[in-house]
């Protein structure tokens, strides 16, 4: 959701949508760590900082995030830099993050905790059309 007038803007990622390389990390992580039936999505709400300066073409345009992000059930602040264009009257959004899974109350057990990331790349592509 992005309200064109203010810049608010707000997304939701649904857990299962986490892509990992191997299927069997991807069932642990879903399951064990983020326990994703309990936590489904992870969610963002902010704006884009100085949204009236920005005139949206087709160019991927540099933008700054800021707001708060969920996961987990645990709201941290959130500043990152993004992509906004619009083609097709459709708005594109692209950003690249890093989750530190500590920062959420996310436990990883002792035995396998050299075997996952502390730190989680995440990659956000959105395309949002007119309602």
């Amino acid at each position: 959701m992005l309200d064109k007038e203010n810049g608010s803007v707000a997304f939701q990622v649904p857990i299962l949508g986490f892509i990992f390389e191997n299927a069997l990390m991807q069932e642990h992580f879903n399951e064990n760590y983020l326990e994703s039936e309990k936590f489904p999505t992870a969610i963002f709400k902010g704006k884009i900082n100085d949204w009236e300066l920005i005139e949206l073409s087709e160019k991927d345009q540099e933008v700054n995030l800021t707001g708060e992000m969920t996961i987990h059930g645990v709201t941290n602040e959130f500043s990152e830099k993004g992509f906004i264009s619009i083609k097709n009257n459709k708005i594109d959004g692209t950003t690249q993050f890093k989750i530190i899974v500590a920062d959420y109350g996310i436990e990883i057990p002792k035995i396998v905790r050299n075997n996952i990331a502390k730190i989680v790349d995440v990659n956000v592509k959105l395309s949002l059309k007119k309602k």
